[in-house]
This record gives C-alpha cells, structure tokens and sequence, in this order.
C-alpha cells in the first residue's frame, strides 16, 4: 500500500509503526498513551503534562521539570533483525523534532541494537553488531545549532542493502549519505529485548517529536522529497515547481512515447481504411 502524491510518485505506508501524538480520544490516546496507527506498537508516554502544536496537529512535549519518554514495547518487528546475508533487508525512520537546544540529545533508542541521538549539535545513528560485536556510526555533517529555539525540523534516516548506503536527511537535505554496515544478527534470532524508548528515561533534553514513522524499506530522495512537503496524508502543502513537473514528465517519458506511436498507429490505420472504402465505393 502507498500513499499517492500525484499521479508520478507514491510514498509507501509506514509497515511498522506510526505514531501520529495527536490525543485523538476516539483511539484512546490521553497524556499517557500514543496510539500506534499501523500495528499495535502503542507509546507509553511517562512524565508528559500535555500536547503541544505540533508539525501536523498535534506532537508529544517531553518537557518540563523531570525527564520525559515514551515506551514502546519490545517486539520482534521493531528489531533490525537483518538476516546474515540477506541483500534485501531496508529500513527508514522519519519524524519531526523540535528543541530548545539540540546539543548531545538521545531521540530514540533500542538499547544494544540501534539508536539515533546528537553529538556536538550533529546527528549520529549508531547500530549494533551483535554477530560481531561492536557498534558503528554515521555522523551527518549539518550542525542543528541553527535550529535551537526554532520550528519543527525533518529528519529521515533511511538505508538500504546490499549497498550498506545509509542517508541522513534534515528538512529534505541530504546531510550525510557513506557505507554503514548492516547490523547483522543470526537468522530467526531476536536482538536483546529492550525497549524502544523515543526520549530520554534519564535526562530532560526539552524535546517535542511528532509524526514517528519506521518502515522496513528504503526511501529515495523523491520519497523523502514528498514527505517532507506532504502533510502526511498524500497531499502536498506546495505546488510542484516547474523543473519537478519536467522531471515528471522526463520519468514518464517512456509512456509517452508509447501512446504517441500509438496514436499515429491508430490514424494510419483509420486513414488506410477510409482510403480503402473510398475505392471500393469508387468501383
């Protein structure tokens, strides 16, 4: 299933998970709860006094006096469980953050399997090798300094094998984009069952986080293009530009062509019949 945006580009549905935190009651969502609108990989929010405005609708304030998360019970499908080998293994995280300052922040977290946080103002994803042992890390180049005290920003990260090529995206830029090794784990088996935890369980880091989305495959830079721009309902929040509607219409080329030849097939065929009857009558 995927979202349509247009009639040239689709964003896939988030498989695993989507928490949207808009404290829509009719789901039962509340002060402590944020439903999951895909699966059943439910939030437990702890320590949070409301919503806030959010990107879209609503968004989770982990502030105040005394450190805010949310807990997202382990499960099989929330494990990078990349099987030894298996070249079609994928996943992406997407969601928008703001905070007042975004030096050395944990965003989320499974604990010895992967996190994302910041070092020095800077995005750094981190997964685990637990085939191996050791952790590796991808640093994106973008210092988010500039953002303190701001709007909302737009995150993806989003990697792909067998190219180990791992993306980090910040409002719809691609700030860091190099070889990431897979986190490998033997096949069927689970990573340690930790929790996913989006915040912090044990420091105030003052972050609002909306829209949180994990899909098991790889978005393109048009995929994270659209989302960015999207309300995240498929409809887009600008018109497309001028040089996107020429790209669209380069990418559908190929269809183009095709109805073009076979509309000067159809007439042919349409003027040799009528010339044919024209004879035939004329006899």
């Amino acid at each position: 299933m995927s979202i349509g945006i247009g009639s040239a580009q689709t964003v896939p549905v988030p498989d695993i998970l989507h928490l949207q935190f808009d404290n829509q009651s009719s789901l039962g969502e509340s002060t402590t709860l944020a439903v999951d609108i895909i699966n059943n990989h439910d939030g437990v929010i702890s320590n949070m006094d409301d919503y806030t405005i959010g990107k879209v609708g609503n968004a989770s304030d982990l502030t105040g006096s005394t450190p805010s998360f949310i807990t997202i019970a382990d499960h099989d499908a929330l494990s990078q469980d990349i099987v030894f080998n298996d070249d079609d293994s994928a996943h992406t995280f997407a969601f928008s953050i703001k905070c007042d300052d975004y030096e050395n922040i944990l965003i989320f977290e499974k604990e010895d399997e992967y996190k994302l946080e910041t070092v020095d103002n800077k995005l750094v994803y981190t997964s685990h090798d637990s085939l191996w042992g050791g952790d590796w890390s991808k640093y994106s180049s973008l210092d988010l300094s500039q953002f303190n005290g701001g709007e909302y920003i737009h995150i993806v990260l989003t990697g792909e094998f067998p190219s180990g090529i791992t993306k980090i995206y910040v409002n719809n830029v691609n700030t860091r984009s190099g070889y990431h090794p897979k986190p490998i784990t033997y096949e069927g088996m689970h990573n340690d069952p930790y929790d996913l935890i989006i915040g912090n369980a044990s420091a105030n880091h003052n972050m609002c986080i909306d829209e949180f989305q994990y899909w098991t495959v790889g978005l393109d830079e048009r995929d994270v293009e659209w989302l960015y721009y999207s309300q995240y309902d498929g409809v887009p929040s600008k018109m497309p530009s001028v040089w996107e509607l020429i790209r669209d219409v380069v990418s559908n080329l190929g269809a183009i062509v095709n109805l073009i030849v076979l509309f000067i097939v159809v007439s042919v065929v349409m003027c040799v019949g009528s010339y044919v009857k024209s004879i035939i009558n004329i006899k």
